[in-house]
């Protein structure tokens, strides 16, 4: 059993990375940083995030390399390597409330889906519309209602590749 130190305050949220590194979020929302730990070795490194919009609620990486996470209402791609916005899903096709979960979907024939759960009670398909591999994020359909409460958590069943 190891334990990694180093955030500054309460750690919100820990998501795994293709490279296995565990990654973290703080609940502050003035921190706007996020940390990669290496679970054998214990090697840290710290990405900041100042365009962040609010504290880190939820987060994934994508089996590309990219970061996804959300606070506030908007969700962000981000570059892990240089800590760049890639691209923010706001607007048209996105939550109109906060988001609060996030979950990778198995690859299927349109490739690397994820889904996103809010506070304005629907579940969100996005999905990459590039041909060179980077990560450009489009709305699948229309939003999946029905819930009458917030969507705080996701989770995809194998093998049948339900969503829940």
């Amino acid at each position: 059993v190891r334990t990694l130190r180093g955030n500054v305050d309460r750690v919100g949220v820990v998501a795994v990375a293709p490279s296995g590194e565990l990654v973290s979020g703080s609940t502050i929302p003035e921190e706007r940083k996020i940390k990669f730990c290496h679970p054998i070795t214990g090697e840290q490194r710290t990405l900041n995030y100042p365009e962040h919009e609010n504290r880190v609620i939820a987060l994934i990486v994508l089996p590309t390399g990219e970061l996804v996470s959300a606070g506030g209402t908007k969700i962000n791609m981000w570059d892990t390597i240089t800590s760049s916005c890639l691209q923010t899903l706001q607007g048209e096709g996105a939550h109109t409330g906060g988001v609060h979960a996030l979950v990778v979907l198995p690859k299927n024939v349109q490739g690397w889906m994820f889904a996103s759960g809010g506070t304005d009670c629907t579940i969100r398909l996005w999905k990459s519309t590039s041909d060179d591999g980077s990560w450009r994020g489009v709305a699948v359909s229309a939003p999946m209602t029905g819930h009458t409460q917030a969507v705080t958590s996701l989770v995809v069943l194998l093998p049948e590749r339900q969503l829940y």
